[in-house]
């Protein structure tokens, strides 16, 4: 599945290798050494460089800046701070960990992923048989979220023209101000106007 998708280093593989790395390192040490060793180790560690790599970003952002948490997650989550949001319902339909560290529940089963909302497939399981339309609907009018976060100025796991995209834009240029946004780091906050 990582293969197929083109992410064969996706972020949910970034962990795993140094373990592997270390697995298969105490094969070889334990076992004597072998010419055909050396090829595997290689490949081992070119297929982890990546997450080493991404060990080092931790590394470096600790003795920058004395926390381990980098990326858009936590800087829209400082954002949210700075400007008092943080306590508000929040619509994450990116960076949807952001639930967590501001000890909230996603508003909706369908919204705990932001892909989710794709996969009608899914809402029987969370208990409803609306299209995904229909549950963007509800998460927006019966719901109403006060804040909404997203990697662009329209859903991500939609297409633009999408009737999910034509409603999602719509409702965000009549119901909220963009307060936020930094599209080099690809983050939009709104906030839902005052009636």
């Amino acid at each position: 599945t990582f293969y197929s998708s083109g992410t064969v280093n996706g972020h949910y593989l970034i962990q795993v290798y140094p373990f592997i790395s270390i697995l298969f390192f105490a094969f070889v040490l334990k076992k004597e050494f072998k010419p055909g060793y050396l090829k595997f180790a290689l490949l081992v560690l070119l297929l982890s460089a990546e997450s080493h790599l991404e060990y080092y970003r931790i590394a470096k952002q600790y003795s920058e800046k004395s926390t381990f948490y980098n990326g858009k997650t936590f800087i829209a989550i400082n954002e949210l701070k700075k400007r008092q949001l943080e306590n508000r319902k929040i619509f994450f339909a990116n960076y949807h960990i952001g639930y967590w560290f501001l000890n909230q529940y996603p508003l909706t089963k369908s919204t705990t992923h932001p892909s989710s909302l794709t996969r009608p497939a899914f809402f029987k399981h969370f208990g409803n048989n609306r299209n995904s339309l229909e549950e963007l609907t509800y998460i927006m009018e019966e719901i109403k979220p006060e804040v909404v976060i997203s990697r662009r100025e329209n859903l991500s796991f939609f297409s633009e023209t999408s009737p999910e995209n034509l409603y999602f834009v719509s409702r965000m240029k009549n119901y909220f101000n963009l307060i936020y946004q930094n599209p080099g780091e690809r983050i939009y906050i709104w906030l839902k106007k005052e009636n």
